[in-house]
């Protein structure tokens, strides 16, 4: 049908007539103005090269209402587009390539996507729902809990099922690490069946309360240090430390502690040659002391001694030069007088109430007693005791405070004379004092 103007209104084709198909040759377009349709119901209509369909304005469009009918476009227009549509497209169902679609929202997605259109850095579940292959996670990542600043904040316990867990570096660095190892996995051909921390040159324990502290620290060389950071022994301990017991050979322990001892018995063969051993008999063989003696359990008198101790020791006396001294109090002195058998007694002054008793025996049997108290003399001096002239050969003395009950020196002495010989002037003796000689 046509309009006043001339225009095509309409053109409707139907079975009846046994038209199939609309056909436009030439470079000539299919114009529908606002409010027209192009309807086709069960026939097609084609379009010649150069030739298209065009829609100006909104309420417009290409109605297709039968089966067995379509829009087939087969060569681009002049934008490179064989369908260029400003607008939205509605379908059923779209098939075909859509690799060129962009902007697709995630949210319309249905269905599942293939791991093979998943790009290479997504982390992927195996069907055992676990990660395979190297995973890389850049953020942190909470297990059994929220991420916290830490990369791995795991809530909950933790099992490596006999695997290591290496402390250092992601260049294959396998030389510091913990793991379980026993049965099956020895560390160092033991089944230690536990815990083992290793490093490569050694590992340590520590605190950190008050600053950082090595508690406890070993090395490539077995050896083991407490309190030091250089161990040079199995066991090197800088300090002291506490044991209930020790076992073992302990030859190489040094500065030990004699008050320390507290049973056992040390061998005779371990004490040092100056201490004085008795035999098996319980008596002692040979004595020897240079100070204060005390010999006897002094417990068996009325009164104790005032001077615990006792000096006994041998005189020997080679010279007579005058002041030689033979024996001693703390305060008087027993002297040659520079003749061949002549003795005297020195006193300083106010020497206090000193007594001196003495017995000498001469060459020819004849005895010689003598008596003397000093009774605190203002000056010094010397008291003779024996005269060469009597050609003493025996003597016995004693001399001190017994006054005051204070010290008191007993000697036995004797002397060869025969008149001529060189060794008339040797006085050989004992002293007994309970003052050091």
């Amino acid at each position: 049908s046509r309009s006043k103007s001339g225009h095509v209104n309409e053109v409707r084709f139907d079975d009846t007539e046994g038209a199939e198909e609309i056909r436009i040759i030439g470079a000539k377009d299919v114009n529908l103005s606002a409010g027209a349709d192009l309807n086709v119901n069960s026939t097609s209509y084609s379009l010649a090269a150069d030739q298209g369909i065009i829609i100006n304005a909104a309420n417009q469009g290409i109605a297709i209402s039968a089966a067995n009918q379509g829009v087939t476009i087969n060569a681009p227009n002049a934008s490179g587009a064989a369908l260029n549509v400003a607008g939205l497209v509605g379908a059923n169902a779209f098939q075909g390539d859509g690799s060129a679609l962009n902007n697709l929202p995630a949210a319309a997605l249905t269905g599942t996507i293939n791991d093979a259109r998943l790009s290479p850095n997504i982390a992927r579940l195996n069907a055992s729902q676990t990660f395979s292959g190297v995973n890389s996670f850049l953020a942190p990542v909470g297990i059994g809990g929220a991420a916290s600043s830490d990369l791995l904040n795991i809530q909950g316990t933790a099992r490596l099922n006999e695997f290591d867990l290496y402390l250092r570096g992601n260049n294959g660095d396998t030389a510091h690490g913990l793991g379980w190892y026993g049965e099956g996995k020895p560390f160092g051909g033991v089944n230690v069946d536990g815990p083992v921390l290793y490093g490569f040159s050694g590992g340590a324990l520590g605190s950190v309360a008050g600053g950082l502290k090595t508690v406890l620290l070993w090395n490539y060389l077995g050896n083991v240090g407490i309190g030091t950071d250089t161990p040079g022994a199995k066991l090197d301990v800088a300090g002291a430390f506490r044991a209930d017991s020790i076992s073992g050979d302990g030859s190489g322990l040094a500065n030990l502690n004699a008050s320390s001892l507290a049973a056992g018995t040390i061998p005779a063969g371990r004490l040092p040659s100056n201490v004085a051993l008795q035999n098996v008999d319980a008596a002692f063989a040979s004595v020897r002391s240079t100070g204060l003696l005390r010999s006897g359990s002094e417990t068996g008198t009325s009164q104790l001694p005032n001077r615990p101790g006792l000096v006994i020791r041998r005189i020997n006396s080679t010279s007579s030069a005058n002041g030689q001294i033979l024996a001693r109090t703390d305060v008087l002195t027993l002297e040659r007088d520079s003749s061949t058998s002549g003795l005297l007694i020195r006193y300083p002054a106010s020497p206090g109430v000193q007594t001196i008793n003495g017995l000498g025996m001469s060459n020819t049997g004849t005895l010689v007693p003598v008596h003397l108290v000093l009774n605190s003399p203002a000056t010094a001096g010397t008291q003779a005791l024996f005269a060469n002239a009597q050609r003493i050969v025996h003597a016995q003395v004693s001399f001190g405070n017994t006054y005051n009950a204070s010290h008191l020196t007993q000697v036995v002495l004797d002397r060869s004379d025969d008149g001529s010989s060189i060794n008339d002037n040797y006085w050989i003796g004992t002293v007994i004092s309970t003052y050091n000689q």
